[in-house]
């Protein structure tokens, strides 16, 4: 009996889903759609968010069902206690540490949005910009291709120290050192080993496919913050605001006009991979 109006509950939506199914209509999109920033990002930020209401449930679930374990059955009341609060307290730690995930996603997601935002300013300059491109190490967060080379940004999403010892400026400056990121409270090297694994990929890639030899350069965006020594290594550390810095380089006349149109022609059919959502919905006899 209990069971009876989730039972109903989901016979409602299912029958629904079939009526839409059955209406006469289907999605005009003909197509995959392309990527925007943070596509993977989005991903598992909305999966966070699930396993956050499913541990929580777990926290709000399991005292009752320990009461009524002990009430039903009457065993030892203090095996019971232990137990369940085992599980209220195990279901409790994953729901904070899933929380804490949540939260370094949400920073990352709002990094990855700005930098996408800031570097699609420079299609008017020429350029073709695609965005969270998959491939077999992981994803590209930004893809650049223009006459002046392709560009394989890797964007961070890194907080701010508020030390009060320091000035404003000094907790908003990072400096590059033998291709080491100084931030003011840490240092490290692997976003600019991440980025070169992304252009190394791409260069190859490219070669492979279009017997092409291309530059391809590394980059590294951190949003919001001011750098110093961003470009006297292999791989260039910006502030992806407005485009700037990068502007100069994508106008450069490095690669023939066609070559970089083909090249494009390929990272938009790497970008163009998300499939859309109205379709699920269209008619059976035309899915596909």
């Amino acid at each position: 009996m209990l069971m009876l109006p989730t039972f109903l509950l989901f016979t409602l939506l299912v029958l629904g889903v079939k009526r839409l199914q059955r209406r006469g209509r289907r999605s005009p999109i003909n197509e995959n759609i392309l990527r925007v920033p943070g596509y993977t990002l989005q991903r598992a930020q909305i999966s966070s968010v699930f396993d956050i209401v499913e541990n929580l449930l777990g926290v709000l679930l399991f005292p009752f069902l320990g009461y009524a374990a002990y009430k039903s059955v009457s065993p030892n009341i203090y095996l019971v206690t232990i137990v369940f609060s085992l599980m209220t307290g195990w279901f409790f730690y994953r729901a904070v540490r899933t929380f804490g995930i949540a939260m370094r996603l949400h920073q990352a997601l709002d990094a990855e949005t700005t930098a996408g935002q800031e570097l699609n300013l420079l299609m008017r300059d020429g350029a073709w910009v695609f965005h969270d491109i998959p491939y077999q190490y992981g994803n590209i967060d930004h893809e650049i291709v223009s006459t002046g080379g392709v560009f394989a940004v890797e964007t961070k999403g890194i907080s701010k120290p508020t030390n009060n010892k320091n000035t404003s400026s000094e907790n908003a400056t990072v400096r590059i050192e033998r291709e080491v990121l100084m931030l003011p409270h840490a240092r490290s090297n692997k976003p600019i080993t991440q980025a070169k694994r992304n252009a190394r990929w791409l260069r190859n890639e490219i070669q492979r496919r279009f017997v092409l030899d291309v530059p391809v350069r590394a980059v590294v965006a951190l949003p919001g913050w001011m750098i110093k020594g961003g470009f006297d290594g292999d791989c260039w550390v910006i502030n992806p605001k407005r485009g700037n810095s990068l502007r100069g380089a994508v106008t450069k006349q490095l690669i023939g006009e066609e070559d970089a149109q083909m090249i494009s022609a390929w990272g938009e059919d790497l970008a163009r991979s998300v499939a859309p959502k109205s379709k699920e919905f269209d008619p059976r006899s035309e899915f596909g």
